[in-house]
């Protein structure tokens, strides 16, 4: 879950962007930088990965056939 999330301008075709996650699968914020790799004009970008430790509120396993 992106919990915050700011963008701003830095050059005529570059922005910046500091994201904060919560997840309960925390990964490396190399991970979350890569899924946004090619996004447009974003070429600055800061992840910070918080762990939530409750019980998961999605399920992570696919549904039967």
């Amino acid at each position: 879950r992106v919990v915050d999330l700011h963008v701003w301008k830095v050059g005529s075709h570059h922005l910046a962007a500091i994201i904060s996650l919560v997840t309960h699968f925390p990964k490396q914020p190399d991970y979350y930088k890569q899924l946004l790799h090619g996004l447009g004009d974003l070429k600055h970008i800061s992840i910070e990965v918080n762990h939530h430790p409750g019980k998961p509120c999605i399920v992570t396993d696919p549904l039967p056939a």
